[in-house]
C-alpha cells in the first residue's frame, strides 16, 4: 500500500555524451575532450526546453551529497526531478535523503540540479 516498484538497469549509463555540456565562462576549462556551451545561452535553452515539461508529474526532491556526510570534501546538492527512477539512481550513487538535507543550511554552497523525463501528463 502507497508505495510503489522502481528497479534501476544495470545497462543504463545515466548520459549521453553527445548531449552533455561541460557550461563554463572559459571554454578551455571544458577540457578537450568534452563539449562546450556558453553558460548564459544554454541557461536561456533549458529555460525553454523545461517550460511545462513535468506538469502533472510526481515530483521528487532529493538532496543528496557525494561523498562522506561530515567530510570537508565531500560535496552537496538537492535535485528536483519527476522520475522514480531517477530517484533510485540517486540512492545507488550517492548519499540522500533527510540526515543530508540537515547538514545543508544557508551557509552551505550546493549544487542546484534539475531532471525532467521529459512528458508532461497533462496537455
Amino acid at each position: 500500500p502507497n508505495s510503489f516498484l522502481c528497479r534501476s538497469d544495470p545497462a543504463d549509463v545515466a548520459r549521453v555524451e553527445k548531449q552533455t555540456f561541460i557550461c563554463t565562462t572559459d571554454k578551455d576549462d571544458a577540457g578537450p575532450t568534452n563539449n562546450w556551451a556558453d553558460p548564459v545561452e544554454m541557461k536561456k535553452k533549458l529555460i525553454g526546453l523545461f517550460k511545462g515539461c513535468m506538469e502533472g508529474r510526481t515530483m521528487y526532491v532529493i538532496p543528496f551529497c557525494m561523498g562522506p556526510l561530515g567530510s570537508p570534501y565531500s560535496k552537496f546538492g538537492v535535485e528536483i526531478t519527476d522520475s522514480a527512477y531517477v530517484v533510485v539512481n540517486m540512492k545507488i550513487m550517492c548519499r540522500i535523503g533527510t540526515k543530508v538535507l540537515r547538514l545543508i543550511d544557508e551557509k552551505t554552497p550546493f549544487l542546484k540540479c534539475l531532471h525532467s523525463v521529459g512528458k508532461p501528463v497533462a496537455p
